[in-house]
């Protein structure tokens, strides 16, 4: 930028020259009066500005915004409308604004009046051209007055103040982040120890099922071997309730009986139980004095239950036992013949030449070609 000279009434002298040219034209705009640019400091010139924009958008010397919107306007937030009270003090020590105190009737505080002033008090004695204000400031040949450079230090303090003041809450804002972010965590640690242990379950769920199943394989080959090894041994009824008590005490277990089948079956239904709770409640005395197939029955229903939570509820009395008996009533069986004495008389079986058991035609209903007598030809 070119060197400029002024003479001591502010007008230039010859020399390199440079200008500034006006742009686009026109549009509302205010004027800051050079005195004011030089005794006030940037943010108390950027307030004046705002006063002389209500000034002239109301076409009276006096105004009166509030404190909030005087904030807002600054770029201050408008909740801590104390933060541009510098700058109004700052332009009252200079001389730029008046301020009348607004009282109530009653005497209590309202909206205060700026009265805004274009041209410097008496008592000024700074730059009033933009020459000496140019000479002053870009030459350094004179300094602000004492009384308005302690009143910029003033604003300037206020300021820095104000500025520590938003760090700091800054500081709060991403503390306060930064703990909802570790307890967000924290949160998510939780979620995740509790979809491990889910899993874990499930897992022991699997593997007792897939235990049941190789018992219930073991149980079946056995039986069948049974089966092989005595072909003709007739089957024996096992007794039940209180026919068990009167032939064996009640309880009937002279060992645990093998309830692998049962216990894979219901874990199927409900894979989120554990086998051994479904051995304790099969095995409760109350529960395995009862018939197996009753037994069996009630126990599917109260698994299929949405509010059961734990197969000890098969021990207590409710009504899955009476939707048990409906599901395992079996018709009355017909009354056996009399023999007829060429099968064997235990069960009514006949044996082919190659060892093979078949149901007596002429005396066991079961067979296929056996007929009442009176219906025979």
């Amino acid at each position: 930028m070119g060197a400029r000279n002024f003479d001591n009434e502010g007008q230039e002298q010859a020399g390199e020259r440079w200008n500034a040219v006006g742009g686009r034209q026109p549009a509302p705009f205010v004027m800051l009066p050079i005195w004011v640019m030089h005794a006030a400091g940037p943010k108390a010139q950027a307030l004046y500005s705002i006063f002389a924009a209500e000034v002239f958008h109301s076409g009276s010397r006096k105004v009166d915004p509030t404190r909030e919107q005087l904030a807002a306007l600054m770029g201050f937030s408008p909740r801590r409308p104390q933060s541009v009270d510098p700058y109004i003090r700052e332009l009252e020590s200079i001389g730029a604004i008046y301020t009348v105190r607004g009282k109530t009737p009653d005497g209590l505080k309202d909206r205060n009046t700026y009265v805004v002033h274009h041209d410097p008090p008496d008592s000024y004695t700074g730059p009033r051209t933009y020459g000496q204000f140019y000479r002053e400031r870009v030459a350094g040949e004179a300094e602000p007055s004492g009384a308005a450079a302690a009143v910029r230090s003033s604003a300037q303090r206020a300021e820095q103040r104000e500025e520590g003041k938003t760090a700091g809450r800054a500081d709060v804002r991403k503390t306060a982040q930064r703990a909802e972010q570790r307890e967000e965590g924290k949160t998510a640690g939780r979620a995740d120890v509790r979809k491990t242990a889910q899993r874990a379950q499930q897992r022991e769920g699997s593997v007792s099922a897939g235990r049941a199943d190789v018992r219930e394989t073991a149980h079946t080959l056995r039986t069948k071997k049974e089966e092989v090894r005595t072909p003709s041994t007739p089957l024996r009824s096992v007794p039940t309730g209180a026919a068990a008590e009167a032939q064996g005490g009640g309880d009937q277990r002279q060992g645990n009986p093998d309830h692998g089948p049962l216990v894979a079956e219901i874990l199927r239904v409900r894979p989120d139980w554990f086998a051994r709770d479904v051995k304790k409640a099969l095995n409760d005395p109350e529960v395995s004095s009862r018939d197996p197939e009753l037994v069996r029955a009630a126990l599917l229903v109260v698994a299929k239950m949405p509010d059961t939570k734990h197969p000890s509820r098969l021990t207590q009395s409710g009504p899955w036992w009476a939707q048990a008996a409906a599901q395992v009533a079996k018709p009355a069986r017909r009354a056996m013949p009399g023999w007829c004495g060429e099968c064997d008389g235990d069960d009514r079986t006949c044996e082919t030449d190659k060892g093979e058991l078949f149901h007596c035609p002429r005396c066991n209903p079961l067979s296929p070609a056996y007929a009442p007598e009176g219906a025979q030809k």
